[in-house]
């Protein structure tokens, strides 16, 4: 099972591409960071005069519409809500687009499943994005 960013498949030679993907990956890897790191926070903790994310915070202030469009559609397969999902929500079914199943009922996925299913989310949203591109006649 190949799990993460895959970049050893890529062969770079050059330490500028080397530095260039590392800093792409990078901010990948800090919108993950960020996510699930959310849900460890107390709730509504206040910081130099700003909230920060918490488990009630809704998806859309995280990621796109898209990204957590495509998510509910995909696990939900019901109609979108009038309201977002929770950020709490919003990891776990990234996790569980990853592989992820809850088995030691902890609530928090690992790394490399959120990773996993980050990369997996991506190409279901350039998919959607695509086709919606397709429906309306733009291509």
């Amino acid at each position: 099972m190949e799990i993460g960013s895959r970049i050893e498949r890529l062969r770079l030679q050059s330490p500028d591409n080397i530095e260039r993907l590392a800093v792409i990956l990078m901010f990948v890897a800090v919108r993950l960071m960020q996510i699930r790191e959310a849900l460890m926070l107390p709730n509504d903790r206040q910081h130099k005069d700003r909230k920060l994310w918490s488990e009630k915070t809704l998806a859309n202030e995280v990621v796109s519409d898209d990204e957590w469009q495509v998510l509910w559609l995909t696990y939900e397969k019901k109609a979108l809500p009038d309201k977002p999902p929770t950020v709490t929500w919003l990891l776990q079914t990234i996790a569980r687009l990853g592989g992820w199943g809850d088995s030691k009922h902890t609530g928090q996925p690992g790394w490399l499943v959120v990773w996993e299913g980050w990369a997996k989310l991506q190409d279901r949203v350039k998919t959607w994005q695509i086709a919606r591109q397709f429906s309306a006649g733009e291509m």
